[in-house]
This record gives structure tokens, C-alpha cells and sequence, in this order.
């Protein structure tokens, strides 16, 4: 799976390549993500988290 997409602060492109729940590249290298859900709500769902 490829996911391209602006960021959300600077507009500069973001590149994510992932297999099988793993990140084979991304770019920008010093990429950092940002999950807008509140961490007790994550173990509602484990396997999503």
C-alpha cells in the first residue's frame, strides 16, 4: 500500500509505503505521525491500535 499526502502543517508532500502492517519507506525520513484518538479508547479495539 502507498499512501501520498500533503502535510496537514506545512503542505510539503508526505510518501508512506507499508506491507503487511509494516512501513517499508517513507518519506520525509524523520517522518513523525499523529493519531487523533485518545489512548484509553485504544484498547477498545487492540488490533486496530
Amino acid at each position: 500500500m502507498k499512501i501520498q499526502a500533503p502535510c496537514l502543517d506545512c503542505g510539503q508532500p508526505i510518501t508512506v509505503e507499508m506491507r503487511d502492517g509494516r512501513v517499508l519507506k517513507a518519506e520525509p525520513a524523520d517522518l513523525v505521525g499523529y493519531v487523533a484518538v485518545p489512548l484509553w479508547k485504544w484498547f477498545e479495539d487492540i488490533p486496530f491500535a
